[in-house]
């Protein structure tokens, strides 16, 4: 029996499946992206071991990794644990989802991870693209001098 979980957010009811109850003896495999942030303190051959650790760490959890690319080091719009830039890596891959939630908890608790996002995709592996635009800060101080000139 599937079950559904209602909360409600301005309102209105929202259902969700949660793969983490008892009784969901439902499962399938899906196409899922994983982003996450590797501090920038940590070097790019050590940048490398811990991609190494995660890719491991997913494949024993049961997913099968389709492609890993880092899309490099880039600041942060405000400071996560004291940092400003970090490594930001996506992997593309193919999981049941009732190990979605284990896989969380994993990356949750890991130390060399700042943050981390799942989700679920429909797009094939040739479709994936990933762009990432690099903050800007602007001064508005200098900015209202500017136009005043």
């Amino acid at each position: 029996m599937l079950r559904l979980l209602t909360f409600s957010l301005t309102g209105h009811s929202r259902h969700r499946w949660d793969p983490r109850r008892e009784d969901a003896s439902i499962s399938m495999t899906q196409l899922y992206e994983l982003v996450y942030i590797i501090p920038a303190t940590i070097t790019d051959t050590e940048v490398g071991t811990i991609e190494t650790k995660i890719s491991a760490l997913l494949t024993k959890l049961g997913a099968t990794i389709e492609f890993t690319k880092r899309l490099g080091k880039l600041k942060f719009t405000y400071m996560i644990d004291k940092q400003r830039y970090g490594h930001y890596i996506a992997v593309v891959m193919t999981v049941d989802t009732l190990a979605v939630a284990k896989i969380e908890e994993n990356l949750r608790i890991n130390n060399d991870i700042l943050r981390h996002l799942i989700i679920r995709t429909e797009k094939s592996v040739e479709q994936q693209k990933f762009d990432l635009v690099q903050f800007n800060e602007i001064n508005v101080e200098e900015e209202r001098a500017r136009r005043r000139e």
